[in-house]
């Protein structure tokens, strides 16, 4: 603790030096500019202006964006992300609700409930939905897609149509059969392989916000025996 300590004093010791030496050299720099004219003032003003703008990039750069993340996204490559701070805890969120509901728990045959499965699965979608409104203010980084393109590619090429397909169908069975037991719905049995494919690209992309979101046991979290 004292070494760490030490550390810490030394290094705010280095950058208190660090920012009066700089101080000194603006304050210098400032003082012979203000006594030029002309073009010589007009380009050490522009070179100054540059230099800031430099600077002020480069800081915003690494203060907003954790790490450039390579993800396999379901049914397409791998994929480089750009993770902007903001965005981690947000990809960490997607893996909480991801990992305790059906869309990657096993509903094995014969057990669970069809009607309680569709129903977690528009939850989850809605709850994705709401949280994409939340940060819609989020941009891609450096050319990148973030974690907020990724959880739109998991609604709009696997969840969203997957629900277009079952919802409805399970709805007007139920509305028709009020007290017939689930397993009497003709379509029980296509429903749950679907289902299972559907799991698979979830759990996909819950590796990918696992990663996004800088979490390292996501094999275990997920309920995966290896890797991807």
């Amino acid at each position: 603790m004292l070494r760490i300590a030490h550390n810490q004093i030394g290094r705010r010791s280095a950058t208190a030096a660090l920012a009066v030496v700089i101080g000194a050299v603006v304050g210098g720099g400032v003082y012979y500019a203000s006594r030029l004219s002309g073009m010589v003032l007009y380009i050490v003003v522009s070179a100054v202006a540059a230099l800031v703008g430099a600077s002020i990039r480069g800081w915003f750069t690494r203060s907003t964006v954790i790490s450039q993340i390579e993800v396999t996204v379901p049914q397409l490559s791998k994929v480089t992300f750009a993770v902007p701070k903001d965005q981690r805890a947000m990809a960490r969120d997607l893996v909480t609700e991801l990992t305790t509901r059906i869309a990657t728990r096993t509903l094995n045959d014969g057990t669970g409930q069809t009607g309680k499965a569709i129903k977690s699965l528009f939850d989850f979608f809605i709850y994705v939905r709401q949280l994409l409104h939340d940060h819609n203010d989020a941009q891609p980084v450096q050319g990148h897609p973030n974690a907020a393109i990724l959880a739109m590619n998991m609604l709009s090429l696997h969840l969203g149509p997957f629900l277009e397909k079952w919802h409805p169908r399970y709805d007007d069975w139920r509305g028709k059969h009020k007290e017939a037991p689930e397993s009497d719905w003709a379509d029980d049995e296509k429903f749950r392989v679907e289902l299972r494919h559907l799991q698979a690209d979830l759990r996909g992309h819950a590796i990918g916000f696992a990663k996004l979101g800088g979490i390292n046991d996501y094999t275990t979290i997920i309920g995966l025996d290896n890797g991807e």
